[in-house]
């Protein structure tokens, strides 16, 4: 086996499906597609099951969230003899000359040590890209889109500092000498943590723009207070294990104090906003104030795990901030 395809599904069988779909009309037939299921609470692990050999299941009792399920299923696919791992988002469609495409590049480039992506696309508007890559930079505290520089190729390789998760080419030898995502995180960040560790290492990092996916980008991950608490939490944790020194300082002067004291701003704010547009009686302003500040309030939720070193999955009720 060439190439093993990890995909992760939760509660969310039809986009897999769609997924495993677009991949069996690939040119390249030397791979085997994994997918787990990571404690689905739906009937996905049911219909998944169905698929027969199509697919190679694996059937997680419980979430254990990107991190803890990406590491399970790429450690499963390594033993199994894969070369190269493809870790995909179920939410994606792939090019069928995708696979042969990435392999061409990492022939290419000439290097053992190299992590690679696709370019990604919008799944609803097929030729607008998504994410090309990201190229970081320190005070801002953030990555920004290789296309905002004049570096960017719009054909052929990019170099960058970091790639999403939703698709991630790598060989074997990476994952045997480097290992893969720190299970703390549970979602968001993982990759990026990773990535910052191994191109310390040395490990470069490259997408490819004749390789090609589409990625359902709002069904997946849209903003909600999941997303806030899992992003402001794990950011802290990324920063705290990646920098030290002046860089960190200047991180934490330049972006995060900033950050962090413009949310309880808006909080205080918004608090106040709530209470004005019930008496006034506008329902629609007053539930929408209400929204964001419910949003700040999950930010520093959030620091405070941070703080108490509380990492995995949110052990709290996610509706009562919605």
């Amino acid at each position: 086996m060439k190439v093993a395809v990890t995909i992760l599904n939760w509660n969310g069988f039809e986009d897999t499906l769609e997924c495993i779909e677009s991949l069996e009309k690939s040119t390249f037939d030397d791979f085997k597609i994994f997918v787990i299921d990571n404690g689905s609470t739906d009937d996905s692990l049911e219909k998944l099951r169905a698929l027969g050999d199509r697919i190679y299941l694996i059937e997680n009792e419980k979430n254990d969230g990107f991190a803890g399920g990406a590491n399970k299923i790429v450690k499963l696919a390594v033993r199994a003899g894969a070369e190269f791992i493809f870790l995909l988002n179920n939410d994606t469609t792939v090019d069928p000359e995708c696979l042969s495409k990435l392999l061409d590049a990492h022939t290419r480039l000439g290097e053992v040590d190299l992590v690679l992506a696709p370019r990604m696309y919008y799944y609803d508007s097929p030729e607008e890209i998504w994410h090309d890559g990201h190229l970081w930079e320190l005070l801002k505290g953030e990555m920004v889109p290789i296309q905002n520089y004049p570096i960017w190729k719009k054909d052929g390789f990019n170099k960058v500092d970091h790639i999403i998760g939703a698709g991630l080419f790598f060989s074997a030898e990476i994952y045997k000498e480097y290992g893969l995502f720190d299970a703390r995180f549970f979602l968001n960040y993982e990759e990026t943590d990773w990535e910052f560790r191994i191109r310390r290492q040395g490990v470069k990092l490259y997408t490819i723009s004749y390789a090609k996916i589409w990625h359902k980008i709002s069904k997946s991950f849209t903003h909600s207070v999941h997303s806030t608490f899992y992003c402001e939490r794990n950011r802290l944790l990324f920063i705290d294990k990646n920098f030290r020194g002046v860089k960190k300082a200047k991180l934490i002067l330049y972006s995060e104090f900033p950050r962090q004291f413009s949310i309880v701003l808006k909080m205080i704010r918004r608090f106040f906003g709530r209470l004005f547009y019930k008496l006034i009686g506008n329902k629609e302003r007053y539930n929408h104030t209400r929204t964001k500040y419910l949003d700040n309030k999950m930010a520093m939720l959030a620091w405070r795990y941070y703080l108490k070193k509380k990492f995995g999955p949110f052990d709290g009720d996610f509706n009562k901030f919605k």
